[in-house]
C-alpha cells in the first residue's frame, strides 16, 4: 500500500538587475545580458523517513547553513550571483557571442556545466543536493516536486517581474548510479512557468548552422513540464504528471541515497527573453514530497 509521507519544501529567491534598453527578437537584443542577482536557497524537510543535505554548487556559494529544529532541519544556501540569458537543455548551454546585427553572432559560446565550483557564475544558478532516507528496508520511495513548486513574479502587479518569469526554465538532473562524483548526468525533465507554443534551444549539431555559426542548430518542439504541478496519493498517479526527481529504494549502505541538481537559467530562445523584461524580478519555490510503497 502506498502512503503519502510529509514534504520537504526549497525555497530559493532570485532578484534580478537589469539595464534597461529597447528590442525585438528573443534575446535581449542590445545589452545582449540579463543579470538576475541570486540571494539564498533554503531547503527544509519535515519528514522523519527523507534526509536533506546540502552537496555542492557550480557556484561561488557561501558555506550553507545546517539548522536543526525540533521535527524540521532547515539548510540555507546564500551567495550573491549574477546570470545571463543563454541557451540548452540544462545539461548543456549555449550563448551566441552576438555581432552588430540582431540575428548574426561571430561565435557561440559553451557554457560550462561541469568542473570547479565558480564556472556557473554568471550564467546560471545550480546546486546539488543529496536525498536519502534515515532508514533503510526493501519499500520504495520515490520523491516528487508538489503543487507549491513555482517560478513566480517578485511583484505580479510589475510587468518586468511577470514577464522574465515566463523565460525561466528549471532543469533537474539525475546521474546514472546517484552520485554526482561518479555517476553520468542525464536531463530528468525541463521545467517552465507556462506552456510555450514552439519551446526552443540551442544544441550542437556539425551539419547545420545558428545564427550563422557552423556547427549549431536552434532545435524546435521541446518538451516541457509547464503550469501548476499537482501532489498526488500513489507513485503511478504522480509519475503521471511529472517523473520522480529521486528514486530512494534500496537496503544496502549506498542504496536509497541519490544526489539530484536543480539548475536554473533563463532561455534565450524563449518570446519572453526580451528587452521588455529587462528589470525583472522572480521567485523560485521548490515543494517536495515523497510517496513509498
Amino acid at each position: 500500500m502506498k502512503k503519502r509521507k510529509i514534504g520537504t519544501a526549497i525555497t530559493i529567491v532570485f532578484v534580478s538587475a537589469i539595464a534597461a534598453t529597447s528590442g525585438t527578437l528573443a534575446w535581449f537584443s542590445t545589452v545582449r545580458s540579463a543579470t538576475i542577482n541570486y540571494n539564498e536557497a533554503k531547503i527544509s524537510t519535515t519528514d522523519s523517513s527523507l534526509l536533506v543535505d546540502y552537496k555542492s554548487s557550480l557556484n561561488t556559494m557561501a558555506t550553507p547553513t545546517k539548522q536543526a529544529l525540533t521535527d524540521t532541519t532547515i539548510i540555507t544556501i546564500a551567495s550573491p550571483q549574477v546570470v545571463t540569458d543563454v541557451s540548452g537543455n540544462g545539461l548543456n548551454l549555449y550563448r551566441p557571442m552576438w555581432a552588430q546585427t540582431s540575428v548574426s553572432a561571430s561565435s557561440i559560446q559553451t557554457i560550462a556545466t561541469s568542473g570547479a565550483a565558480g564556472v556557473a557564475d554568471g550564467y546560471y544558478i545550480d546546486f546539488t543536493v543529496t536525498f536519502s532516507r534515515s532508514s533503510m528496508d526493501s519499500s520504495g520511495m520515490k520523491v516528487f516536486l508538489g503543487p507549491d513548486t513555482k517560478i513566480a513574479p517578485k511583484n505580479s502587479a510589475t510587468a518586468e517581474d511577470a514577464g522574465i518569469v515566463k523565460a525561466v526554465r528549471m532543469a533537474v538532473i539525475n546521474y546514472s548510479d546517484g552520485s554526482i562524483d561518479t555517476g553520468t548526468p542525464s536531463l530528468n525533465f525541463l521545467y517552465a512557468t507556462e506552456a510555450v507554443s514552439d519551446p526552443k534551444y540551442i544544441e550542437a549539431d556539425g551539419a547545420r548552422s545558428a545564427y550563422g555559426v557552423a556547427g549549431y542548430k536552434v532545435t524546435s518542439g521541446v518538451s516541457l513540464i509547464t503550469g501548476t504541478l499537482t501532489q498526488k496519493y500513489t507513485i503511478a498517479t504522480a509519475e503521471a504528471v511529472a517523473p520522480a526527481i529521486a528514486d530512494l529504494f534500496g537496503i544496502g549502505p549506498t542504496d536509497g541515497v541519490e544526489d539530484v541538481t536543480f539548475r536554473f537559467f533563463v532561455e534565450g530562445e524563449d518570446p519572453h527573453a526580451v528587452d521588455a523584461n529587462l528589470g525583472g524580478v522572480f521567485t523560485i519555490d521548490l515543494d517536495i514530497y515523497t510517496l513509498s510503497e
